[in-house]
């Protein structure tokens, strides 16, 4: 459903709760014409973002961002320039750590395997700057609600060859810029593929993953510019390349490109019955398969959906029949329950009453048991009794041996205590002896030094020759001459 939606109300009608007001419908691209319509919108604190709801079919309006197609297999949506930052971000995984992607299904453990077809820099600010450095190139009037940039996101169908995905984007990718923008891939600032996205539904074979591997293509919306503006090589026009023929075109083409290139999947088929189709969003379909189970992965004709109806009606009936037969059953059940009971009662008396009999019988059987036992205790604890008696008599024998070979050694320590005594004595005097001996040593000693001093001095005093001459009585060669004569200590004492 291609729409544009221009409301004709105010932000305080805006902020009351389910506010009927009047909205201006206008026909994009001779698909609808000029209508007014009476519309529903829910609470909101701001009016640059609403869900209008026109006949029971969501339309989602933002002056910011407009979704203004959905197709199968594509998504085609529109931004203004304040928003186009963080969504960059977010396809290329780099919010900031702590914020939601506002998908449950993004599993960041596995945006390792996300890739991009196109290198316009590493950051979400450095491709941002790409995609403003090319939008200052072409010509744009001052307008505050112009469309900066539009996204069209392609999913890879079901039946494609997980060994054809890569190519699949690739021939994808090829083919919008090629046949779709006239500014090439120039224009292009995302070219991203999420392979990180998982949703799995309980079905009734099983559990299913009804998310697909996309590409997100975010470009400048670029044409020609014209004689009117001859300074530039294109204006910004996002209008002029989101028409409604290129929209019902680009299935067709896409699967036509597909085929040429022999890669195996379908986007495109042509309906039966009369073709009408019932537009559900992505987010809508999602939340059928939560819901029933029965995944939808592709737009519903009417006939599709009434054949679906149907089953469901045929289904309905056999769901009555089993919740019938399920209350019987439960009713029976119930009374199963109740005999179940009562017989458990009883047994749980009759289990009291065997346990109390068989509680005597064993405590009997436990004494016995005991006595037994205690008896075989006493027998052991006597034979143990007399086997340490007869070890506390031989240690006792061993202990006045010891004491005898003790008393013994002591006498000899007493005698050896008092030779050593008696020797000790005997020591004594004989170093008092030695004492007295080395004193008189040394009197003799002291007498016979005083001597060699008394003859060192008669030897130097001079003779006196009053008395005879030198050569008559009294001469050294005479009598008296001591020259040669040897004499001991006593001799000159006694001469």
């Amino acid at each position: 459903m291609l729409l544009c939606c221009i409301g004709s109300t105010s932000a305080g009608e805006a902020m009351q709760d389910d506010t009927t007001f009047t909205a201006n419908f206008i026909k994009h691209s001779g698909y609808l014409t000029q209508a007014t319509a009476k519309c529903k919108i829910r609470q909101s604190t701001q009016m640059k973002s609403a869900t209008f709801l026109l006949a029971g079919l969501p339309i989602l309006c933002n002056y910011n961002r407009i979704i203004i197609a959905r197709y199968r297999l594509m998504e085609l949506t529109k931004y203004g320039g304040t928003e186009i930052l963080a969504h960059i971000k977010h396809d290329l995984r780099q919010l900031p750590q702590g914020k939601s992607y506002g998908n449950e299904s993004v599993d960041t453990e596995l945006s390792h395997k996300n890739y991009s077809l196109i290198d316009r820099g590493n950051t979400a600010k450095e491709i941002n700057q790409y995609r403003k450095d090319f939008e200052n190139k072409i010509f744009k009037y001052n307008r505050k609600n112009l469309v900066h940039a539009v996204e069209l996101v392609i999913q890879c169908p079901s039946d494609c060859p997980p060994e054809q995905h890569e190519a699949f984007f690739q021939t994808a990718f090829d083919w919008y810029c090629d046949n779709y923008l006239p500014a090439g891939k120039d224009c292009v600032f995302v070219a991203e593929i999420h392979k990180d996205e998982h949703k799995w539904v309980e079905t009734e074979n099983g559990l299913k993953d009804i998310s697909k591997e996309h590409l997100h293509i975010a470009y400048v919306p670029a044409v020609p510019a014209g004689e009117k503006h001859p300074d530039f090589e294109y204006r910004l026009n996002a209008d002029a390349l989101t028409k409604r023929a290129i929209l019902r075109d680009m299935h067709p083409s896409l699967q036509a490109t597909l085929d040429k290139a022999g890669i195996k999947a379908t986007v495109y088929q042509k309906k039966s019955g009369d073709g009408k189709a019932v537009p559900l969003t992505v987010k809508q379909l999602k939340e059928i398969t939560n819901k029933t189970g029965v995944v939808i992965d592709h737009t519903l004709t009417v006939d599709e959906l009434a054949n679906i109806l149907s089953k469901n009606v045929e289904l309905s009936q056999k769901v009555d029949v089993l919740t019938t037969a399920n209350a019987e059953q439960k009713h029976n059940i119930t009374n199963l329950n109740n005999k179940v009971n009562e017989k458990e009662y009883q047994i749980s008396n009759l289990q009291s009453e065997l346990k109390t009999k068989t509680d005597t019988v064993t405590a009997d059987k436990e004494k016995a048991e005991l006595q037994s036992k205690l008896q075989e205790k006493d027998i052991e604890n006597q034979k143990l009794r007399q086997a340490a008696q007869q070890i506390i008599s031989e240690k006792e024998k061993q202990l006045s041996n010891a004491q005898n070979i003790i008393a013994e050694k002591e006498q000899e320590i007493s005698r050896t205590a008092g030779e050593n005594q008696k020797m000790q004595e005997h020591i004594k005097s004989l170093q008092e002896a030695l004492k007295t001996k080395d004193l008189e040593l040394q009197q003799e000693r002291q007498k016979v030094t005083e001597l060699e001093t008394k003859k060192s001095t008669v030897s130097a005093t001079p003779k006196e020759h009053t008395w005879g001459a030198d050569s008559g009585w009294g001469s050294t060669s005479g009598w008296g001459n001591t020259a040669n004569k040897e004499h001991t200590v006593e001799e000159e004492k006694l001469w």
